[in-house]
């Protein structure tokens, strides 16, 4: 009866019902945001602003499934280690077998070495539909005026003195970086199994129906790190990309998204001629 009468409803403003199959699909994402979307169709429209394309973005990041997160991990549940628990209850991940995810482990498996071994993970991901929507939208905003692949690039794998050693806002980002014995950086979730850091989590946002944002705490010096599950490389690579993106618009950074429980968060570092990524992550409210 309820799926019935939003059918009724959608129908009535001129809706398609191919569109209330997505809309029924959306989980526990209120269906007020969901609507909200509709008019996001077009990645050229610069009047968008950075919650509307990123929802878009997150549309279009397909070929995920539905993996359940483990409540025994969380830092104060019942478990005797919640530390050793999996996060997720499902050992099997459709994200590992998608080429972009591939050449992101390439990456990782070469840790600090990866400079300069970047090509086949950049071309994966700008040939995806998050990528084609993300550069039609900067390109339209004026935000870019060369093609992403480089852009891409330059953002994230252009070497700089961060203290002590050269890095990039790629190593610091999805690598990590050691020093002192605390983590510097590392903000994904394939980064963070390839370290094999112990955690347990403080916080979960279901992010749509097949990924979430997890904040956790590492053992290791009780460490508080954020990070995406379950969504692949080139999304959440998109997301810090806009958010940087937007830095001339809004001086703390900060970029929110409309009814969810968490924004992002980027820092630049100025070399004089550009500017690059340092750093990016999620926070959650």
């Amino acid at each position: 009866m309820k799926a019935s009468f939003l059918l009724f409803c959608l129908l009535f403003q001129g809706i398609t019902s191919e569109l209330f199959i997505d809309l029924s699909q959306c989980g526990d994402v209120p269906v007020k945001n969901k609507l909200v979307q509709v008019g996001t169709t077009n990645c050229s429209d610069q009047r968008l602003d950075f919650s509307e394309v990123a929802e878009k973005l997150l549309q279009l990041d397909l070929d995920r499934n539905v993996i359940a997160i483990n409540a025994r991990k969380k830092c104060w549940s019942t478990a005797a280690d919640p530390y050793r628990e999996p996060l997720l209850l499902s050992y099997y991940s459709e994200l590992m077998h998608k080429n972009t995810t591939k050449e992101l482990i390439k990456l990782l498996d070469m840790g600090q070495t990866a400079l300069g071994h970047q090509d086949a993970f950049l071309t994966a991901i700008v040939n995806t539909k998050v990528m084609h929507c993300l550069g039609d939208y900067l390109w339209a905003k004026g935000l870019i005026t060369r093609n992403l692949w480089d852009v891409l690039d330059e953002y994230w794998f252009t070497e700089y003195q961060r203290g002590y050693k050269m890095s990039s806002g790629f190593e610091h980002v999805f690598v990590g970086e050691l020093k002192l014995g605390y983590i510097k950086g590392l903000h994904n979730w394939e980064g963070l199994k390839k370290k094999g850091y112990p955690f347990c989590f403080t916080k979960v946002v279901r992010l749509d129906q097949k990924g979430y944002v997890v904040e956790a705490r590492l053992q290791r010096g009780n460490q508080i790190k954020t990070f995406f599950v379950e969504t692949t490389p080139e999304l959440e690579m998109a997301f810090y990309t806009l958010c940087f993106s937007f830095r001339t618009f809004d001086k703390r950074h900060e970029c929110f998204f409309n009814f969810r429980n968490f924004y992002i968060r980027t820092f630049k570092h100025n070399l004089g001629y550009t500017e690059v990524i340092e750093a990016s992550y999620p926070i959650v409210l």
